[in-house]
């Protein structure tokens, strides 16, 4: 009887590792194995399920050679790629006071990779993703894991540090998803981030850091279908802060980078270099408000790109306008004086369901970066000037044009 206890218990503990072994476990090969790294045997650790964490993995795992989590530290070390198929979460989305590490134990360039599969998701709140060495090696391939986003990546707060961009099959996919948030990509030796064939109609990104030890700040391959919008980012490189290497288009807005550094290492794709215009509506001598009236900005003709943009004002009068500096091109990447000129813009002010212009700022203004400011002042109304005349106060004036300001 003892015997058939120790054998029912056997049994029954290998029926709970194949069971965990469906959503955890150290695999050999698997459905794509040409892309399984790790110390040159294919192991990686698989993770599927919605609701993962690194707790959760070293609970499952249970072998701290593998994967081991220090919960006070909350720290993780893996000694073998991860291959996301489900979703993993570091941090808490709701407690910026939750701060995780995952340190990758690299040996050589790319021997561990981070690998969201298609309708896999990485969540990264206020959290780390880095080598255990923290080693970086100007030149050369460093000691990095590689990152490859067929699914989904978001992160808000978060931080990648000593990735290896070096490697071609790095970086956001065809099918990748990318939410960034006060993200930053740092210590890279090659590439911060990089896209291939990535469709920047799945890519939002804002107020993030791209610094790279290396070349490249981003790098762009393949074809999009949209552009990919950077706003509010800072880039970072040795050579080019975006290096375009295919029928990429992209756009930058309110970044902070070299404009001497947008380099194309093949003949197509452009970089689109814009800036938010505030454009404060003054009512002058007429009383009333200035909310809800139509600034439109057009381009000057023949002079830079073709563009008219509107926007309509707040309670204070201000309307934000995201308008073109300059646009470069494999034939005119640079920001220099008369050969990629900043692009100038007038400006007209409509009331609501006026066809009319009511107030109009003729001589040109230039966007050239961040934080500019335009201030149009409306003409003072005939029914405001008599009703001033008569000493009384008109509550909200009739608009009507008038000769532009000088």
């Amino acid at each position: 009887m003892k015997a058939v206890a120790i054998l029912l218990a056997f049994v029954a503990g290998m029926v709970m590792l194949l069971s965990l072994s469906t959503t955890f476990g150290v695999f050999s090969g698997g459905p794509d194995d040409e892309s399984m790294v790790g110390r040159n045997t294919g192991e990686f650790i698989l993770i599927e399920g919605p609701d993962n964490t690194l707790a959760s993995i070293a609970e499952k795992i249970r072998d701290p050679e593998i994967f081991f989590y220090d919960p006070d530290k909350r720290t993780a070390n893996s000694t073998t790629s991860l291959v996301i198929e489900g979703r993993l979460r570091l941090g808490d989305p709701d407690d910026p006071t939750v701060q995780e590490i995952l340190e990758l134990d690299t040996q050589v360039c790319g021997d561990l990779q981070l690998d969201v599969r298609e309708g896999g998701e990485l969540a990264v709140y206020n959290s780390s993703i880095s080598t255990r060495s923290r080693i970086i090696t100007t030149g050369a391939c460093t000691r990095g894991y590689m990152l490859k986003v067929a699914g989904k990546l978001t992160m808000d707060h978060g931080t990648l540090q000593y990735p290896s961009g070096s490697l071609p099959s790095a970086g956001i996919l065809e099918t990748g998803q990318v939410v960034l948030r006060d993200a930053n990509f740092t210590e890279c030796d090659g590439t911060a981030l990089r896209f291939n064939n990535a469709d920047g109609g799945n890519i939002s990104i804002d107020r993030c850091t791209f610094a790279s030890s290396g070349e490249w700040g981003l790098h762009a391959s393949g074809r999009s279908e949209e552009p990919i919008v950077v706003r509010d980012c800072v880039l970072d490189a040795k050579y080019g802060v975006v290096n375009m290497y295919g029928d990429v288009a992209i756009r930058m807005v309110d970044c902070q980078f070299d404009k001497a550094k947008i380099k194309f290492t093949r003949p197509t794709g452009r970089v689109q270099v814009t800036w938010t215009l505030d454009v404060k509506v003054d009512p002058g001598p007429n009383a009333g408000s200035v909310a809800g009236l139509r600034v439109v900005a057009s381009s000057a003709e023949g002079v830079g790109i073709a563009e008219t943009v509107e926007a309509v004002t707040d309670q204070a009068g201000h309307a934000r306008l995201v308008l073109t500096e300059w646009v470069a091109t494999p034939e005119s990447a640079g920001a220099s004086e008369g050969e990629n000129d900043s692009t100038p813009h007038t400006f007209k002010v409509y009331a609501p369901s006026v066809s009319e212009p009511v107030a109009v700022l003729a001589t040109p203004v230039r966007v050239y970066g961040k934080g500019q400011q335009v201030t149009i002042t409306l003409p003072q109304t005939r029914a405001d000037a008599g009703n001033r005349r008569r000493g009384g106060r008109t509550p909200a004036p009739r608009l009507r044009p008038r000769a532009s300001p000088s």
